[in-house]
């Protein structure tokens, strides 16, 4: 598995529904998800799909240094299996693991954002 650095969360626009829109509501449900856990900042920076996962790595970073024992909470509320993450990581070295955990946090948060904006 290739980790990104640089992620391309929506490939096209919803009618009426713009990119920026898209990230800032993507933002909103990785503030809302993280919460009580985690205060998470809204950046300085326009967002897009690298500002929200340098985001999710610095806080995954933070989680995992100053409280793992939140991680396993986190990923529930996301709606990320364990399971599946374990099953996933075993191409991934212990290095890229936040890279990694953090990449599927930002396209499942993505995902929901697209799937209520879309069916709505």
């Amino acid at each position: 598995m290739i980790l990104e650095e640089s992620i391309t969360l929506f490939d096209q626009n919803l009618p009426g529904i713009s990119h920026t829109e898209l990230y800032e509501l993507t933002f909103l449900q990785i503030q809302k998800d993280f919460i009580p856990y985690v205060q998470i900042e809204r950046p300085i920076e326009p967002l897009d799909g690298q500002i929200l996962y340098l985001l999710v790595k610095n806080t995954i970073t933070h989680v995992v240094s100053t409280q793992p024992q939140s991680l396993a909470p986190i990923l529930y509320r996301i709606d990320l299996s364990e399971k599946d993450i374990r099953r996933d990581q075993r191409n991934i070295s212990p290095s890229e693991m936040v890279s990694f955990i953090s990449q599927k946090i930002l396209r499942k948060e993505a995902q929901k954002v697209w799937l209520r904006k879309s069916l709505s």
